[in-house]
C-alpha cells in the first residue's frame, strides 16, 4: 500500500479511536509523528510485563493477543486492521504492558511514540479524561477476555478486540 494511502487509513483509524473521536485529539499532528512499522509474521510488537513507551495502529494485516502465566500462554483475542493497541499503558501515568501483541503474517502498522502522545493527547484534560474511561472500559473487556479464554472450563473462540 502506497504511503500516502496509507497515512490515509491512519487518519481514519485514529479518528474511530473512542477518545480521539470528536476532536478531543488532534489526530493529523498525531498522524503526521507517527512512524510506519512494516512488520514480518510473529514479531512481538508488545511484551507482557514491560513498560510501555509507543502505541501502534493496524493499517493492514491483524495481530494476536497473548496472555496467560509464562509456559501457558494463550492467544485471547485477535486486532484486526483498522486497530489499536499499546495506548493504555500511555494514558496518564506509564503502566506495565498487561498482555503481549505479535503479528500474524505481514502487517503494516504506525507507532506513535509516548512523547508524542503525552504532548498531544495526555496534556489536553478533555482528551485525557475520555481517554482514561475508554481504558477503563478497554481493560474490563480485555480482562474478562482474557479471564474466559483462560478458563479451561470455557470453550470460547477467539474475540476480535477493536
Amino acid at each position: 500500500m502506497a504511503m500516502e494511502r496509507q497515512r490515509k487509513v491512519l487518519l481514519e483509524a485514529l479518528e474511530s479511536i473512542p477518545f480521539m473521536k470528536g476532536g478531543a485529539v488532534d489526530t493529523k499532528s498525531l498522524a503526521k509523528v507517527a512512524k510506519p512499522v512494516f512488520s514480518n509474521d510473529s514479531t512481538a510488537l508488545c511484551q507482557k510485563g514491560e513498560m510501555g513507551d509507543r502505541m501502534y495502529v493496524l493499517v493492514v494485516g491483524k495481530c494476536e493477543v497473548i496472555a496467560g502465566d509464562e509456559g501457558e500462554e494463550k492467544v485471547v483475542a485477535e486486532i484486526l486492521a483498522p486497530g489499536y493497541f499499546g495506548e493504555m499503558s500511555l494514558i496518564g501515568e506509564r503502566k506495565p504492558r498487561m498482555a503481549t501483541v505479535s503479528t500474524v503474517g505481514q502487517c503494516d502498522l504506525f507507532e506513535i511514540s509516548a512523547s508524542d502522545f503525552d504532548r498531544i493527547v495526555n496534556s489536553n484534560e478533555a482528551a485525557l479524561k475520555i481517554a482514561r474511561d475508554d481504558a477503563k472500559a478497554r481493560f474490563a473487556k480485555v480482562t474478562q477476555i482474557t479471564h474466559d479464554a483462560l478458563d479451561p472450563l470455557l470453550t470460547s473462540p477467539t474475540e476480535v478486540i477493536n
